[in-house]
């Protein structure tokens, strides 16, 4: 998992240094299309957003930890929290009790 994370990370930083057709885009956005992709390429449906060193529940078959999620200009609601993406430090794909997620650090 932590080989995923450098390599998302990476291609973060390339994608954002090296399209010059997203110039009309803020970082916030383009972040928010980096993560959109990882969710579809690895066919995620739930996300969870903690802050750094912050624990948290763990998804699970049996609940609905971090479905409910809504990504709307530069921030993602998660539950009732909502998360400014210019804030987003690191980003990966966990498995838990057989069920993918999406973890979001600010």
């Amino acid at each position: 998992m932590k080989k995923l994370s450098i390599l998302l990370l990476m291609s973060l930083f390339f994608a954002v240094t090296s399209c010059k057709e997203d110039d009309d885009f803020s970082n916030a956005e383009i972040v928010a299309q980096e993560v959109h992709k990882v969710m579809d390429d690895n066919n995620i449906h739930r996300v969870i957003g903690i802050h750094t060193g912050q624990s948290y529940v763990l998804p699970a078959s049996h609940n609905d930890v971090g479905r409910d999620f809504e990504f709307y200009s530069h921030f993602v609601r998660i539950d009732e929290v909502a998360f400014n993406l210019d804030k987003l430090l690191t980003y990966e794909v966990r498995e838990g009790d057989g069920v993918y997620y999406l973890l979001l650090s600010f």
